[in-house]
Formats: C-alpha cells, sequence, structure tokens
C-alpha cells in the first residue's frame, strides 16, 4: 500500500527541483516510482503549483518570517495549504500527516512551527481586494498569474474576466488524442471504445482529435498500440493550415520535439521533409522518435544559418512564452518573466524572416506559437507583412478552425477548453 507520508516526502523533494528550474513534465514520471501514490503525488504537485501565489499569500498570514524557514519546511507547508484549502481531508489530520512529514524531512525541531501555524484559522481566509495595493496585485493572488501576465493578457483580451481565463486554463489541461488516419479507422474506433465503454469527446475543429470523457489517455487500448496519439488539437492548426500535397519538399524550422512533424507525415505520406532542430538534447529525441524515416532528413542546425534553398512549405513553430500552456504546464507561468518576453520578439521576427527567404514563389509558410500574447502573433505578422510587400496572409479555407481574422488561427484556453495556440499561413 502506498506509504502516504513518503508521498508527501516525494512531493516536496520535487517541488523543489521545480523550484530550482527543472520541468514539471520531466520530474512526474519519478512520481510513479516505489512505494508512494503517483496520482495523488501528481495531484499535490499540481495542485501547489496551480495555486502558488495564493499560497505563499495565505503562508504570509501566518508565517511572517516565510522565507526564513528552510526550502523543505516551507514546501511542506504549502502542500499543506493546499490541502487545507482545496481538499475535503478533515484539517486535524492534514496537520497531523504534516507534522509526521517533518520528522521524515530530517527536521524535528521544527515540528511545533508546522503545528501551530497549520492549525491558525487564517489560512482559509479568501483574498480581499480592499487588502491589495492594486487589483492587479489582489489578482494575481486569486488567479496565481504573476502580475506582467496579467497585465499582458488583460491588454489583449479587455472583454474576457481574469477569473474566467484562469478557469479556462484548468479546463484545459483535457488531454486530447489524434487518431493516428493510417492505422485506424473511425469504425474500428467506435467499434473498440464502445465494447470497452470508453466515451470519446470528437473535436468540433478537426475530424481526428477525441477526449477521453471517462478514462485516461493510458486506459484506452488504441493509445497503448500507438494507433491514437496523445496531442492537444490546437497544435493541430498550425499542420492543416499548412496543408501540404504530395510530392512537396516542407522545411520544419524548429522541429523538435516532432508532434506536429508526425502529424504532417500522417495528413501528406509522400513528401520530403528537412527537419531542422539547433539543440543538442533536443535533436537526439527528435532522431530517436523518427528513426529511420526516409522521407526525413534530420538536421541538427540553426535556421538562421541554413544555406539558401527553396521549398514548398515551411512549417515555423517559434519558441515562445508558451503563455496558452499554463493550464497545462503551471509551472511555465513562475519560469520567465517580462524580460525573457522581450528577448524572444527580435528572435521570433529573425526566425520569421529567414523563414521567408527560404520559401519558394507560390509556396506556402505556417508561423506558428504557443502564445496567447497577441505581441508574439498578431503583432509579429503585422511586422512582418509591412517589411516583407511580397507576403501575403491566405484567407479562410477550412471554416471548421477557430479563425480569428483572415489567414490567422487561435485557439484560446477559455472558450475552446484546448491549450492556447496560434498560426497564421502566409503565401508568397
Amino acid at each position: 500500500m502506498p506509504d502516504l507520508i513518503k508521498t508527501k516526502t516525494a512531493v516536496v523533494r520535487l517541488w523543489l527541483r521545480v523550484e530550482q528550474g527543472a520541468f514539471l513534465d520531466k520530474v512526474l514520471p519519478e512520481l510513479r516510482r516505489g512505494d508512494i501514490n503517483g496520482d495523488l503525488a501528481e495531484y499535490l504537485l499540481r495542485g501547489m503549483l496551480d495555486h502558488k501565489l495564493e499560497l505563499l499569500w495565505a503562508a504570509g498570514l501566518v508565517y511572517t518570517r516565510f522565507n526564513d524557514l528552510p526550502p523543505r519546511l516551507r514546501a511542506l507547508l504549502l502542500l499543506s495549504i493546499f490541502q487545507l484549502r482545496y481538499s475535503q481531508v478533515p484539517a486535524p489530520l492534514i496537520v497531523s500527516e504534516a507534522v509526521n512529514t517533518v520528522r521524515e524531512l530530517k527536521l524535528p525541531h521544527l515540528t511545533g512551527v508546522a503545528n501551530a501555524g497549520l492549525r491558525k484559522s487564517q489560512l482559509r481566509a479568501e483574498p480581499n481586494a480592499t487588502d491589495f495595493v492594486s487589483r492587479t496585485a489582489f489578482l494575481a493572488v486569486v488567479t496565481s498569474l504573476p502580475e506582467w501576465i496579467l497585465e499582458l493578457l488583460q491588454q489583449d483580451y479587455p472583454t474576457i474576466d481574469p477569473l474566467e481565463m484562469v478557469a479556462g486554463y484548468r479546463a484545459s489541461r483535457r488531454p486530447w488524442l489524434r487518431r493516428v488516419r493510417q492505422r485506424y479507422t473511425l469504425q474500428q474506433l467506435e467499434a473498440e471504445t464502445t465494447a470497452a465503454g470508453v466515451e470519446l469527446m470528437q473535436a468540433p475543429w478537426n475530424g481526428l482529435y477525441y477526449s477521453p470523457v471517462n478514462h485516461t489517455p493510458a486506459q484506452v487500448a488504441a493509445v497503448k498500440r500507438g494507433d491514437m496519439i496523445v496531442h492537444d488539437v490546437s497544435a493541430a492548426a498550425a499542420v492543416e493550415l499548412l496543408a501540404p500535397t504530395a510530392g512537396d519538399r516542407v522545411l520544419d524550422c524548429c522541429a523538435a520535439p516532432g508532434g506536429k512533424l508526425r502529424q504532417l507525415l500522417e495528413l501528406q505520406p509522400q513528401v520530403s521533409v528537412t527537419a531542422v532542430e539547433k539543440d543538442s538534447g533536443r535533436f537526439r529525441s527528435l532522431g530517436r522518435l523518427l528513426l529511420n524515416d526516409e522521407r526525413i532528413e534530420l538536421r541538427q542546425d540553426d535556421l538562421l544559418e541554413l544555406q539558401e534553398e527553396k521549398y514548398d512549405c515551411i512549417l515555423l513553430d517559434v519558441p515562445c512564452s508558451g503563455s496558452g500552456n499554463y493550464g497545462k504546464k503551471p509551472d511555465s507561468r513562475y519560469r520567465h518573466g517580462s524580460k525573457e518576453l522581450a528577448e524572444l520578439l527580435p528572435l521570433q521576427q529573425a526566425l520569421l524572416s529567414r523563414a521567408a527567404g527560404l520559401l519558394a514563389v507560390g509556396g506556402r509558410l505556417v508561423y506558428s506559437t504557443c502564445s496567447l500574447f497577441k505581441a508574439e502573433n498578431e503583432q509579429q505578422v503585422a511586422v512582418f507583412l509591412r517589411e516583407q510587400p511580397e507576403f501575403r496572409l491566405v484567407g479562410q479555407k477550412q471554416d471548421s478552425l477557430p479563425w480569428s481574422a483572415p489567414g490567422q488561427v487561435k485557439f484560446t484556453p477559455w472558450e475552446h477548453h484546448t491549450g492556447g495556440a496560434f498560426a497564421a499561413l502566409l503565401t508568397r
């Protein structure tokens, strides 16, 4: 039987690693090892990250020198405060478990600190706007979105309430599965899932995408076989817009981790693809994913330094803030600040300009991000079109996609219950 104290100790350990820069999706597999409750541990770790700013605020009501406490104790207190505020576990039991976990963390001299603080009723208080220096500061605590992110989102989406935004982010955790069209027919899918009692919801924007309603992806037999792939439906728009035809030469500019490349080859098997990835680690993982596929030429290279060649189709999924995925990857909202975003913008513009130079006349180029910030999306495209008059946006072709403007598609978590994503189709 999983050990509850060891489970919480594992959560504390991984919380500290994420705080030091580790990516959540990289550490989560460690929660499936040993005699710990992996599902509970993931729930706790994700919940702590999802409500981090709120938990820190609540901790500050009780512990006036919270930041002076040992990191392991701070992490355990935040875990316990999360449970006090969001779980159905009785408060005395949470406090008792916390005290025992303090001992497991080799901090027995601090059991009294944990016990006394966690018993205080202020930990369940709700934030009051009048107690904050600004409405943005208040909303940052309520939504656990840093102030700079809130300010950008409110600037870009002034009609959307921040509470609706954060609710959308949390709803966007819904897993989406893509049916591999060459391996699995719609009839096979319907027959198998019906027999297994698996209920799937089909995405209205793409007939190959489904979300399991009453099962996790790991419980769906087609996923185990590789006939369905976990891939957010919002990510599909870029490849669907590109729509390569048989015989096209395709350039995938920032190819790792390879989800869009696999989708592209499913959509049109009769293409040749040059897949470029600059980062050595990501390049190696991409090679393992696409091993021995003769249609693909893998290059560990920098797009900005590619030799002049002309391609019929170019997929440019640029490095971005990842602001569309704050729900699925709650750690990412605390990883960067406005300074890092400002540094990304000129890189995105340089990559777009370089990719444009590699496109044949009449070719198709898709610029895409997993961001919601207009500075990374619509504004980048507008700047590019002013500087490159021989390019234009290609208007609406597929009514099923959520078009935000001619030639531009956008998914938002609060409207579509998916990750946030943007894609623009350009032609020369």
